[in-house]
């Protein structure tokens, strides 16, 4: 398709493909952001459920079992009836699975996500800690944050410096709600 155009529009034997790199990148971007904001998530297979990209996998002793990983992560859960949740937790991962782990700490937050033109605007709460703060003291509900998750050229989300990918099918929202998000709060 771009090569036609391409050949059309050269003029006096000098080659425009350079700049024209440049204006099918930014017609790119631009029909993808397009599609989007239009739809609110990248469209991506099991997409309601997001993780941090670089999860720093540690190997499970080999006598305990071979093919366990266990890493800190970030999850970010949204639903379709614009509900959003946020999980720091530890995640384990095998050949064929990808879980949240209950035996180690989670802080779950609560809220609500809306696509905007620039992004996907999350409002949240922390609703659930598995050990308090105690220096400063911690009440819960906390209070309401609100942040703009950019969504990257490369189709992934970005929250503050963290980078979030589909979890896809390692990672199933069924398994986040209603066990750890509850969306029993609402916000004012």
């Amino acid at each position: 398709m771009f090569t036609s155009c391409s050949a059309a529009l050269k003029s006096d034997g000098v080659s425009t493909a350079p700049s024209l790199r440049k204006v099918r990148l930014t017609l790119l971007l631009v029909l993808a952001v397009g599609q989007v904001v239009a739809q609110g998530l990248p469209k991506v297979k099991g997409s309601d459920v997001w993780i941090t990209k670089d999860i720093l996998w540690e190997k499970a002793p080999k006598e305990i079992n071979p093919n366990l990983s266990t890493g800190l992560a970030t999850v970010l859960y949204f639903r379709s009836d614009g509900r959003f949740g946020l999980m720091h937790c530890r995640l384990n991962k095998g050949p064929n699975y990808l879980v949240v782990s209950n035996g180690d700490g989670q802080g779950i937050s609560e809220g609500s996500w809306a696509a905007q033109a620039t992004g996907i605007v999350v409002r949240y709460r922390l609703v659930f800690r598995t050990v308090l703060r105690r220096v400063p003291p911690e009440k819960l509900p906390g209070a309401e944050e609100s942040t703009l998750i950019e969504i990257t050229a490369k189709g992934e989300l970005k929250m503050g410096d963290a980078i979030f990918v589909p979890a896809g099918d390692r990672l199933h929202s069924n398994e986040l709600y209603p066990e750890f998000f509850t969306f029993r709060q609402t916000l004012q």
